[in-house]
């Protein structure tokens, strides 16, 4: 059975981009990871050394950018519980990727370091990373000397809740991506950029962007189906459309010009760029970005990079008119063992492409015995008095609240739109999240722990998939469902969502 993307919807993992998703992850990955997402502007990217016989599980040369890490910590973090060693050393690193590449101090610069592993799509705060550094400071005494346990779990408290207030913003960027709210995630993700300046965040930043502008162009503009676009949802472009598209567009390219300045070798960001100049008819740099995505993801053996840049390419030379040279990158492309690559070559040329329908089910998606619908008209009819666990201003005219239940929680964002003097000008949307040990099932019969084939024969093809973090989102647009399925391909965990 094949679980290609359905029509219009492909190559998700140029659309929106994370850290390293391998399972197997080197301590010099993690330094680079956490470097990365530290969102550094310098060239020079930590090196890792394994040593023997140290007082600290890590000693630093900061004018080096050069960490020695001792051979007893890193089996420590390898033995974390519950498969938690990547974030157990992500958790001992990040401190000092702090500590070398800013001027923070004590509390703040690990509250900092904290960001630093999220941002890189680790968890180190991770209830497991606890017991490692338990280990930690009994094989390292002097831990205890510079900094106490005590001290240790107190940070990791304040961190947590900084870190809170943080997280919707993240879940709201990943949940409007997915449903096509592009408005709404590039809002997100230029709130994050602000306190997260990484080069994903800005890549992410310029694709929402870019994807806001897709949807301006009328029918029969677009010739070419373009490797960061999610859905083409044409409707008829006026002039205004046109100049708001190249605003963003323009807007889209400054976002992934950072994103390559806060890192040269960014392989992705480079076909975005190249994406978005030839919808800007600058084919010139369009061509010399998808051949430096090319060649970078060549080096560093991306081959779903690479594909896409040989697409980019493919593009940018039909639109310059070089019909012989968008004929051979996309020939080479097609010549990739990659199906999405290659299903996207053949949207390009017109071709028919297999397409695998969602499944459908009469019965309404539940969390317990809640929909998505009743725990919206509970919120807004109901009069429901159930206080949030956390509330996030992110305009002057749009919040978000996030609430628990006993089976699921559930995040609101509430939009007062341009006129507040009109209450129907409001809009809100509900994302209900089920818990991580939820012991129910979906109405696909789908629980905690399924394997992500099984999610797949229940409800067939997905509309699309995306990637956060290291763990993938499959939306059902159709059923209204997210399924978050992790790097080891089970489900972690489901959303619902409805706008009210």
């Amino acid at each position: 059975m094949n679980f290609l993307l359905t029509t219009s919807l492909f190559l998700y993992l140029l659309s929106f981009s994370n850290a390293l998703t391998a399972q197997e992850f080197t301590p010099q990955q993690i330094a680079h990871e956490l470097f990365y997402a530290s969102g550094q502007l310098s060239q020079e990217k930590p090196t890792i050394e394994l040593s023997t016989g140290l007082s600290r599980p890590t000693l630093a040369d900061k004018s080096k950018h050069f960490i020695q890490l001792d051979k007893r910590a890193l089996e420590i973090c390898k033995n974390a519980p519950n498969g938690n060693s990547t974030n157990a050393l992500a958790s001992l690193l990040s401190q000092e990727i702090a500590a070398m590449y800013t001027e923070t101090e004590g509390k703040e610069q690990y509250i900092e370091s904290v960001f630093y592993g999220y941002m890189a799509s680790f968890d180190p705060l991770a209830k497991e990373v606890e017991q490692s550094w338990t280990a930690l400071y009994a094989a390292f005494p002097d831990l205890q000397e510079s900094r106490p346990m005590e001290t240790y779990k107190a940070w990791a408290s304040e961190a947590r809740t900084e870190l809170d207030g943080y997280i919707p913003l993240f879940d709201m960027a990943n949940y409007f991506a997915i449903v096509g709210k592009y408005s709404y995630s590039s809002m997100y993700y230029d709130k994050i950029k602000a306190r997260f300046p990484s080069r994903e965040i800005y890549s992410n930043a310029g694709v929402s962007k870019a994807l806001q502008a897709i949807e301006l162009f009328g029918i029969g503009e677009l010739e070419y189906v373009y490797p960061f676009v999610l859905d083409l949802a044409f409707q008829a472009a006026t002039k205004g459309a046109k100049e708001e598209r190249e605003k963003l567009l323009m807007a889209a390219t400054e976002d992934f010009k950072e994103a390559i300045r806060r890192d040269p070798e960014y392989a992705i960001a480079y076909v975005n760029l190249s994406c978005a100049q030839s919808l800007l008819s600058n084919y010139s740099d369009a061509i010399s970005h998808a051949q430096e995505a090319k060649k970078l993801a060549n080096q560093q053996g991306s081959l779903r990079t690479e594909g896409s840049a040989l697409i980019a390419l493919g593009i940018a030379y039909a639109k310059s008119g070089d019909n012989a040279q968008s004929e051979e990158a996309f020939s080479a492309a097609a010549n990739m063992e990659d199906a999405s690559v290659q299903e996207l070559v053949k949207r390009n040329r017109g071709e028919a492409v297999p397409t695998e329908e969602e499944n459908q089910f009469w019965e309404d998606e539940a969390i317990g015995e809640e929909t998505a619908e009743d725990v919206a008209n509970n919120f807004l009819y109901g009069g429901t008095d159930i206080p949030a666990r956390h509330s996030v201003v992110v305009t002057d005219k749009l919040t978000i609240h996030v609430h628990d239940a006993e089976n699921y929680s559930w995040v609101l964002q509430h939009d007062k739109g341009e006129d507040e003097s009109l209450p129907m000008d409001d809009k809100n949307w509900f994302f209900q999240t089920c818990k991580t040990d939820y012991e129910g099932e979906s109405v696909g019969e789908i629980s905690i722990g399924a394997y992500r084939d099984d999610v797949l024969e229940a409800y067939g093809a997905p509309a699309l998939v995306r990637r956060a973090g290291r763990s993938k989102l499959y939306f059902y647009r159709e059923t209204g469902i997210i399924f978050r399925i992790n790097e080891d391909d089970y489900v972690e965990a489901w959303t619902l969502f409805v706008e009210k």
